[in-house]
C-alpha cells in the first residue's frame, strides 16, 4: 500500500499475498516475506537484504524519532532470518543473523553479523548484541559463542 508519495519497493522478492506492506519499504532481491507479517514504513524507511527471510506473522516497523539521535528506520541485512512472530522496532539488523520466533527486538537495538537470538527473547532499547555471540531471555543475556561450526 502506498503512504503519502512512499510506494513499498519489492523488485524480485517473493511476498505472500496477505502480507501488509505499508509506505517506504524496500525488499532486496530474493527476500521472502511469509503470511501475515506486516511491514510499516509509515515515517522512515524498512530495508531487507537479499535473500533474508521474514516468518509467518511478524510485525515490523520504523518508529517516528529516537531519543538518543539514532536513525530510526529499519535496516536487515542479507540472509538474515526472522522467524515467526517476531517484533522488530527501529534497528540493525546485520548480515547473517537469526531471531528466533516470538521475540522483540527494541529501537536503537544492533544484531551484529551472525548473532544469534534465542526464541522468545526480548533486545531491549539501544542494546548491542556482538557477532558471534547467541543471546535469549527477557531482557536477553549473553548465553554463549557461536562454535566455529556454527558461524558456516
Amino acid at each position: 500500500m502506498p503512504l503519502y508519495e512512499a510506494i513499498p519497493q519489492t523488485g524480485d522478492a517473493w511476498v505472500a499475498p496477505n502480507a501488509s506492506l505499508v509506505g517506504d519499504v524496500l525488499l532486496s532481491k530474493w527476500a521472502t516475506i511469509w503470511y501475515n507479517v506486516t511491514i510499516r514504513g509509515e515515517k522512515n524507511a524498512v530495508r531487507i537484504g537479499h535473500f533474508s527471510s521474514i516468518g509467518d506473522g511478524t510485525s515490523i516497523f520504523s518508529c517516528h524519532a529516537l531519543p538518543h539521535g539514532l536513525a530510526s528506520s529499519v535496516n536487515i541485512g542479507k540472509n538474515v532470518t526472522v522467524e515467526r512472530s517476531c517484533s522488530i522496532h527501529s534497528c540493525i539488523i546485520d548480515d547473517d543473523a537469526v531471531i528466533g520466533a516470538g521475540s522483540v527486538v527494541m529501537q536503537g537495538a544492533r544484531v551484529e553479523r551472525g548473532a544469534q537470538v534465542l526464541p522468545d527473547s526480548v533486545v531491549q532499547p539501544g542494546r548491542l548484541i556482538p557477532a558471534g555471540q547467541v543471546w535469549g531471555g527477557n531482557p536477553a543475556v549473553y548465553v554463549r559463542d557461536l562454535t566455529a561450526e556454527e558461524q558456516l
